[in-house]
């Protein structure tokens, strides 16, 4: 199956939108607003993906250019380097896809280099809310390159750390851990982490919730059934087929359809 590649691109946005959907608000900051923001220490400051992706594509690079340029500082440093990070992976993926690119791009090398130098500056800060925040965007990248290592333990020790200084933690979080666990193959963490997702969540309220759960059923199904545990896979197959129905998604309806036939094979 082909996407357009800008189709695509708009997914992988998405991927790192999600988690503060509730919170984004339709504006962007200026450049005072920016550098006061990446700088501040006083509070968990952690939602500023989801705004870097209203800064208009033509102009990310010298914006960064000119943010570096006027901030200093730990935090500062840190918060600069995720969005530097999360920048030239996207702009790697328009160019794998041969679509115009946003800015220069960066190999996973040096992807991974930022991300290192970030988490480097947040614990300089000896603040565990940045560091907290800085384990979490890792983690998110680190995913996305499919360095799975790295992003499983940059995700326990940020909500591991959250958890302690009692930060709200979005469920998509927890989902995402399971599903990353489920791919190493850790199947009892997968699930651990998965069915924490269901439980925070809050269907109904808002329908990228309902799909979250849905999909943490499905992944929780999986890994009962790799454990052959199959009364408890069909218990959650069951309940995110449910959710696919109400949804009305066709595509996931056929999914976790197929995944049951496979219980009996």
């Amino acid at each position: 199956m082909r996407f357009h590649p800008r189709i695509f691109i708009g997914f992988i946005c998405l991927f790192f939108i999600i988690p503060f959907i509730t919170y984004a608000e339709d504006t962007t900051f200026t450049k005072e607003e920016w550098l006061r923001k990446l700088s501040d220490n006083s509070v968990y400051s952690g939602q500023f993906l989801q705004h870097f992706e209203l800064v208009p594509v033509s102009k990310r690079a010298s914006f960064l250019a000119e943010l570096e340029a006027a901030g200093k500082g730990d935090h500062f440093n840190a918060r600069l380097l995720i969005l530097k990070a999360h920048a030239a992976y996207m702009a790697s993926l328009e160019e794998g896809l041969k679509a115009e690119p946003m800015m220069k791009s960066g190999s996973p090398t040096d992807i991974v280099n930022m991300l290192e130098r970030a988490i480097q500056q947040a614990y300089k800060s000896e603040n565990d809310y940045l560091i907290a925040e800085i384990s979490i965007n890792y983690a998110e990248i680190a995913y996305a390159l499919k360095e799975y290592e790295r992003s499983m333990m940059y995700f326990i020790n940020g909500l591991e750390l959250k958890e302690k200084l009692g930060i709200p933690i979005n469920p998509f979080y927890y989902r995402m851990l399971g599903e990353l666990l489920y791919k190493i193959k850790e199947y009892r963490e997968s699930i651990h982490y998965s069915v924490k997702s269901i439980q925070l969540a809050r269907p109904m309220q808002r329908t990228m919730d309902s799909i979250s759960v849905m999909w943490a059923h499905n992944t929780t199904a999986l890994a009962y059934h790799r454990l052959q545990q199959y009364d408890s896979a069909f218990f959650y197959y069951n309940s995110g087929l449910d959710y696919a129905k109400m949804l009305n998604l066709e595509l996931w309806k056929g999914i976790i359809s197929g995944n049951i036939g496979k219980v009996y094979f």
